[in-house]
């Protein structure tokens, strides 16, 4: 089978292994189709958002500002990304930063504590999110985990089998808690010996 696989793909593979007919396009209006891509759309949108997923992963450095928030407490307005669906980190300068979201805006001090001098410029904002990859960048444990997803929304939604759509459920989740360690093993490890020091030195202080 071609890799990556789109939508349509992981959808067909559902319904062939649920004993439904696949679907030639999609929004053919069908029944098989509707259901399946409802339980497609949820499942991705939860299973994105269930992780600090490394090939979802995006950082922006340098946000621009968009304005003073309605909340006098903070300073500073950016507007969200329109692909962001989880926050995961935002930096004032480099450093953590206290922010809030606030009407879709990420709220925070990048300008000093109020009241701020005129002309005072505020600091460089970062921040990483996870945004929904398409299917080129997702691995083959993850779209197992969606595949099963799926499976048990046509259980749920087609065959109006409870059963099977829990235990196709909880299959879904092993493979995704599987997808997450390999996402995981992609980042840099720790260095032991640099932790140790680390360490040390707070002991002496």
């Amino acid at each position: 089978m071609t890799w990556p696989l789109d939508k349509l793909i992981v959808i067909n593979d559902a319904l062939l292994q649920t004993g439904n007919e696949p679907r030639n396009v999609e929004d053919d209006g069908s029944d098989e189709f509707n259901v399946a891509s409802s339980a497609y759309e949820a499942a991705i949108t939860y299973m994105i958002e269930s992780h600090d997923w490394k090939f979802a992963s995006l950082v922006i450095n340098g946000m621009l500002r968009a304005g003073e928030p309605s909340d006098p407490t903070f300073t500073d307005a950016y507007d969200k990304p329109g692909d962001l669906l989880h926050l995961v980190w935002v930096r004032l300068d480099d450093r953590p930063v206290v922010y809030q979201i606030l009407a879709n805006q990420i709220v925070l001090n990048a300008s000093g504590q109020p009241p701020v001098p005129a002309g005072t410029t505020p600091g460089t904002v970062s921040i990483k999110y996870i945004r929904q990859p398409d299917a080129t960048e997702v691995t083959p444990t993850f779209m197992m985990a969606l595949r099963a997803f799926t499976m048990s929304g046509i259980y749920r939604g087609l065959h109006e089998d409870a059963d099977q759509a829990d235990k196709l459920w909880m299959a879904a989740e092993g493979f995704m808690q599987k997808a997450k360690t390999r996402s995981d093993q992609e980042a840099p490890k720790r260095s032991f010996f640099n932790h140790r020091i680390t360490a040390a030195r707070r002991i002496r202080r």
